[in-house]
């Protein structure tokens, strides 16, 4: 046995006898109930690859609120919606910090990567300066480069995707070319870009990084205490941070350039240097890890809603069907869809719900950190503990969701506003979905996420009827939406990659979709400015 593992496994049982010390339990409260642990490893042997189902089973057993060890780490997990609001929303002073990840946040993420940033002074004004470009004014703004990068998408699948497996990627490049615009003013127009493929590198080394045993120290914090010289681990952390570095950095200075010769389009770089650095006292590293953020959080999480909602589409013509009915009424046959048709077409705004409710992209979210005890009802949460929510238990309630296995997207038809609306209103029972957040920590990008699901899932649906593949003998696959069909392990649950066909509705809404392209390429306008079709202003 080496020096290095002798090291890790007494500091580890030193941790976990401190871990099971006597908590005190005020008079009148108890502890959340939880299932019994392992030694060292709690219950973490019993999550699985899909740990969606262990969390449900859970719930069913001990209630709203309960408690698990994973690893060293105590886990409470909120399953009601009156849960929910009260200790994330009500309590969020006390809710709002993240559990210590030394070496993710520390080494790979150089104490610079909002998502894994403990609550405080800092944390406040990074994310000040992020919701300046993300306010639901800011985020209207760019929906001229949502209707012209889904165009593309739109074109790339009419004419790329003879293979019925491209449309994957093809999705893939819209949502990181979104953010990408949003964040540096920089377009991603190929997946087969070194731009697109260093996106989707950063994004699985965090995965890695953030996943149970990625680097030990996460596990078992007391071991980032060692003396620097005995982490082990620091070579291949401070490897991925130098890399993801080098890439944003460039993206960084490709836009300060672009602004010293009058071509940069209105972005949140372009912002922060003009403005939010100088007031907000912020510097250039901060700023361009913050547009990192911007892509990291809305590249993967948008295109897995996506291709989630063309799965579901694939496997109920019935709902394409319902949904082409409400296009044909309301755009007819001769044009697009765009934003400005957004209030008429409730049934495709209800499908964007519906696959958020069944599908939500994290499954226990990124979990909220608490430093002091925290109360809810005649429970004490006590402080250091991981704070959770499985949205599957609150999507899947049958007492809140009628037949919750089904995807019926005409359940939302009444819920008119959009998800940030919700999730402001006191009445916890009243929100549409869970699948953005809670409190001071919901997802700054919300608002643009909504838009891109929207613009894209009108479109589609207007262009293609979506069918499942063929098999080899002729007969037609079937729609697998089970959970073995999303990737295990995952971050975000994002569908493997599977096959589809999509039909055009009709020569004429092909041709539709060439000309769209062929008239495109003269620019649009962003935020005001007039930028050509490589996004660079005119």
């Amino acid at each position: 046995m080496s020096l290095f593992t002798k090291i890790v496994l007494v500091l580890a049982i030193v941790l976990f006898i401190v871990f099971k010390r006597r908590i005190r339990v005020p008079s009148g409260y108890r502890l959340p109930p939880g299932p019994k642990g392992w030694p060292l490893i709690g219950n973490a042997h019993e999550l699985g690859p899909y740990p969606r189902k262990q969390f449900q089973k859970w719930a069913a057993e001990y209630g709203e609120v309960f408690q698990v060890q994973i690893g060293l780490q105590r886990w409470v997990l909120f399953n009601s919606p009156e849960a929910i609001k009260d200790v994330f929303d009500k309590q969020s002073a006390l809710t709002s910090g993240r559990p210590p990840m030394p070496v993710f946040h520390n080494q790979v993420s150089g104490d610079w990567r909002l998502v894994s940033m403990d609550y405080g002074p800092k944390w406040r004004k990074l994310r000040t300066a992020l919701h300046q470009c993300l306010s639901p004014k800011m985020a209207d703004e760019l929906r001229p480069g949502q209707e012209f990068e889904s165009g593309q998408l739109l074109h790339d699948i009419l004419t790329a995707n003879q293979n019925e497996q491209n449309f994957y990627d093809q999705v893939r490049r819209y949502a990181t070319s979104v953010v990408m615009t949003a964040a540096y003013g920089q377009r991603i127009a190929s997946y087969d870009s070194d731009d697109f493929h260093q996106v989707y590198q950063i994004m699985d080394e965090l995965n890695v990084a953030a996943q149970p045993l990625g680097f030990v120290a996460n596990d078992i914090p007391i071991l980032y205490q060692l003396p620097e010289w005995m982490h082990w681990w620091k070579k291949r952390a401070f490897a991925m941070r130098d890399r993801q570095t080098r890439i944003w950095s460039r993206h960084w200075e490709t836009l300060k350039a672009q602004l010293s010769a009058d071509k940069a389009p209105p972005c949140f770089a372009r912002s922060f240097l003009e403005s939010a650095m100088k007031e907000g006292g912020l510097t250039e590293t901060e700023g361009l890890y913050l547009g990192g953020t911007l892509v990291e959080a809305g590249s993967g999480t948008t295109s897995a809603t996506i291709l989630t909602a063309i799965k579901y589409l694939m496997g109920n013509p019935r709902v394409q069907e319902r949904a082409f009915e409400e296009l044909s009424k309301v755009i007819g046959s001769d044009r697009l869809p765009t934003f400005e048709d957004e209030a008429s077409l409730p049934y495709i705004r209800s499908i964007a719900k519906e696959v958020l409710r069944m599908r939500p992209i994290v499954t226990a979210a990124v979990p909220h950190y608490n430093h002091t005890d925290v109360f809810y009802k005649d429970f004490l949460i006590p402080r250091g503990s991981n704070l959770a929510v499985c949205a599957y238990v609150p999507h899947y309630d049958e007492s809140r969701v009628e037949s919750p296995n089904e995807f019926r997207p005409e359940r939302y038809l009444n819920h008119t506003l959009r998800s940030a609306a919700y999730a402001n209103q006191g009445d916890a029972n009243l929100r549409d979905h869970f699948s953005f957040g809670h409190g001071r920590r919901i997802c700054s990008g919300i608002h643009v996420a909504e838009n891109s699901i929207f613009i894209v899932l009108a479109r589609l649906l207007w262009a293609y009827e979506i069918r499942p593949s063929f098999k080899i003998d002729g007969s037609v696959e079937e729609v697998d939406v089970g959970d073995e069909a999303f990737e295990p392990y995952s971050f975000n649950l994002e569908p493997k990659r599977y096959k589809a066909r999509f039909v055009p509705r009709s020569e004429t809404h092909a041709q539709i979709l060439e000309q769209n392209w062929i008239d495109s390429q003269g620019g649009y306008q962003m935020r005001g400015t007039k930028v050509d079709s490589e996004g660079m202003v005119v």
